[in-house]
């Protein structure tokens, strides 16, 4: 849910001035750290998929995203970020608790897609209120995730169902409102692209996990 970086291609930690909700997808890759301690490092820059159709790189990237990990055999997992992290953070964040987690015994194997809205704020109260707006805006983009992964979900149980796991932690759980208060407005039921129409609700999700809620 972040703009066109035009300078590098990448994404910014801010708002699309012309479409505040849209969703855009790209792929990076993380060296991930298995310490708490220390951070780990990206691998290069992000990749936008489809930019000239952004609902089609959405709708290619979850596609892909459940196929890989049912061929790899690992648990897809959706991370939404809290308040005050830049697109590096995030990533960054998401690979590094998917390691977290694969370390302890008899844990699965995850496969992370990071939700990234920007939320860089500071400490002012002001600001705060400003990303709880972005918050809002972020919200109607995540449940836009949601309909395409529930179209990717009715292609894969054609053979089996992939439901992914949902962390959502500080101010994302608020995003996470706002995705389904959205979920609640006239047509909202009704998603851009191709693919197979999904009646919702219905269960997309495995296990959700809301944490430190702001």
């Amino acid at each position: 849910n972040c703009a066109v970086d035009t300078a590098t291609g990448g994404f910014a930690d801010a708002l699309d001035p012309d479409r505040p909700d849209i969703l855009r997808a790209g792929r990076i890759t993380c060296d991930a750290s298995a310490d708490p301690a220390r951070d780990g490092v990206l691998a290069g820059a992000p990749k936008l998929l489809r930019p000239d159709d952004p609902d089609a790189g959405v709708a290619d990237l979850c596609d892909a995203w459940l196929a890989k990990a049912e061929a790899e055999g690992r648990e897809p997992i959706l991370i939404v970020h809290g308040y005050d992290h830049r697109f590096d953070d995030a990533i960054i964040r998401a690979a590094d608790v998917c390691t977290w987690y694969e370390r302890e015994p008899g844990a699965p194997r995850l496969l992370p897609l990071a939700f990234v809205w920007p939320s860089v704020g500071g400490l002012l109260p002001s600001r705060y209120r400003a990303v709880r707006k972005r918050a809002e805006y972020a919200g109607a983009a995540l449940w836009r995730l949601f309909g395409a992964l529930a179209r990717a979900e009715a292609v894969s149980r054609q053979s089996k169902p992939m439901r992914p796991h949902y962390l959502a932690q500080s101010m994302g759980v608020l995003v996470t409102r706002f995705a389904m208060q959205t979920a609640l407005r006239p047509g909202s039921l009704s998603f851009p692209g191709d693919g197979p129409k999904v009646a919702l609700p219905h269960r997309i999700l495995g296990q959700a996990f809301l944490m430190a809620a702001d």
